[in-house]
């Protein structure tokens, strides 16, 4: 640079020549400055750079990204610059004099430095989730600053250490559980009354370079102070399905540590679709209770019992248990077969006793008639009971069984309606004589049921080949002479029967003996 100076005394005008001519001289009096910032971030916004103005002077900026490639420029003293692209660029500045063929004066170029607009910022919210485990930290980050992050080609890495200026300690990246790319958990020690510093590196991979920043934070962490203890025994399985379990919760406290917090609310799932739910404003007066019996009203297993309480403070834990529900209670059942009117119908046990074995029985006819009870340390009961109804109405028959365990269970009730039964009768001729097809006629009557639907003939005849017979009207040749007695049972379309036999026999009378004996002159007959 030049320095011109005017003296009352006329001095040569230095002239530097070459071989191609006159060089023209540097501007007077030019001071050309770069002001404005050589690092920045990418955006859509411009930039502000100046040089100090002088009236008369001219001024050229521009701007190119590196290498060479122009991206701005200005010809006056202030030059507004977009950086849009993260890179590296160059700023030249030269001034001339407005008029004057003298050499416009350069000023040293400015690199500046165009990152992403990358910044790494975190907030954290202590047990955000309302358990109060309060060394349980969680931390959103972000590096475009935006809550929850936007960029999604952003990458964010975290990492925490006790706080130790004097000696510090390794990072670690345990313990953190992500729940976003830019969230996590961490989990610290529980260990009271420590201060962790917590690092965020935000990173992002622009045109093959990667950029990055970072930012550091301090947790002071208390764990567990407000955080309710929750006990939960095992119940004992009662002996039978329909007893009930009984659920305690006693020892459980409000705080892990003494404070006049109290549990406000209790919350039972018992693991079959039901739960209950008990609250207490604080300072819970009259208490929350901690004990709870539910009946199950079928047999599980692997059923998860949960227990949830919360205190004053807002704070809740949860405890489970896992437990069976054994089948102990009786399989109550029976079959029976057609029932007909003042006859003895047939029912057959089919209990099964589930565990142990079944010990009492008591059968409900609905007639009207004693209950009927067998018990295996009194009457045990036969193989088949029979019961006898002696009218058409409907009559639920039920059957109780309890098994070895105490437990009771009853059939649903079974509708019954006795069938009227048909009533057989016949005739046949009344003088039958040896040799004789004695033809006998039916006589039977459906009643007020079903149509008779089969005969079945005895007629008391063994020695004969034909002594039984199906017609409704059948003949019979009887072997010879004597007394027979003669039975048919008719049966109806539902099964019932009735039978007829001959209180008196019927009689085949032999054929006389026919003798005679001629004498003379006199005739004789004999019988």
């Amino acid at each position: 640079m030049f320095h011109w100076f005017k003296h009352h005394l006329l001095l040569p005008v230095l002239v530097i020549t070459t071989a191609l001519g006159v060089r023209a001289q540097q501007c007077p009096d030019t001071y050309p400055k770069i002001t404005g910032p050589d690092v920045v971030g990418a955006s859509t916004n411009s930039v502000k750079y100046t040089t100090p103005y002088i009236t008369g002077h001219t001024y050229n900026w521009v701007v190119y990204l590196e290498p060479s490639t122009v991206v701005g420029g200005s010809t006056t003293n202030e030059l507004y610059q977009v950086f849009s692209t993260p890179g590296n660029y160059r700023i030249e500045l030269t001034e001339g004099i407005s008029g004057n063929t003298c050499t416009p004066v350069s000023v040293t170029p400015l690199s500046v430095l165009v990152k992403p607009m990358l910044a790494a910022h975190l907030y954290y919210e202590f047990d955000a989730v309302h358990r109060c485990f309060y060394n349980e930290v969680y931390f959103a980050g972000t590096g475009d600053g935006h809550y929850p992050a936007q960029d999604a080609s952003v990458s964010y890495s975290w990492k925490w250490r006790v706080y130790n200026p004097s000696s510090p300690g390794a990072w670690l990246t345990t313990s953190i559980t992500p729940f976003r790319p830019d969230s996590v958990m961490i989990a610290f020690p529980s260990t009271p009354g420590v201060t962790y510093e917590v690092n965020l590196k935000v990173s992002k991979t622009i045109a093959g370079t990667l950029w990055e920043d970072d930012i550091t934070d301090y947790v002071y962490v208390d764990p567990d102070k407000y955080r309710p203890v929750a006990v939960l025994a095992t119940p004992t399985t009662p002996l039978c399905l329909n007893q009930a379990f009984h659920f305690s919760a006693e020892g459980s406290m409000a705080t892990f540590m003494p404070t006049s917090e109290t549990i406000t609310e209790i919350i039972w799932d018992f693991g079959d679709g039901t739960g209950d739910t008990a609250t207490s404003p604080w300072p819970s007066i009259p208490p929350v209770p901690l004990t709870i019996d539910h009946i199950y009203s079928s047999p599980a297993s692997g059923l998860v019992v949960t227990l949830k309480l919360v205190n004053s403070k807002g704070c809740d834990i949860t405890k489970t248990i896992t437990i069976d529900v054994p089948n102990t209670i009786p399989v109550a059942n029976f079959s029976y077969a057609q029932t007909c009117v003042n006859e003895a119908a047939p029912f057959t046990d089919a209990s099964l006793p589930s565990t142990g074995n079944i010990t009492d029985w008591w059968w409900f006819w609905d007639d009207g008639s004693p209950t009927t009870y067998y018990s295996t340390s009194g009457t045990l009961p036969p193989a088949i009971v029979y019961h006898t109804f002696t009218d058409l109405a409907t009559h639920f028959v039920t059957l109780k069984v309890r098994n070895s365990n105490g437990c009771i269970n009853t059939t649903p009730a079974i509708a019954i309606a006795a069938q009227p039964s048909p009533e057989a009768n016949f005739t046949f001729p009344t003088t039958i004589c040896s040799g004789d097809v004695v033809h006998f006629t039916d006589m039977s009557s459906a009643l007020t049921g079903t149509p008779i639907g089969t005969w079945a003939w005895d007629f008391g005849d063994p020695t004969s080949p034909n002594n039984t017979s199906g017609d409704p009207s059948p003949t019979h040749l009887f072997s010879g002479p004597g007394n027979y007695i003669v039975t048919l049972t008719v049966t109806n379309q539902a099964g019932c029967a009735n039978t007829k036999t001959l209180t008196s026999p019927l009689v085949v009378n032999p054929h006389p003996d026919i003798d005679f004996s001629i004498v003379q002159g006199t005739a004789a007959y004999m019988q």
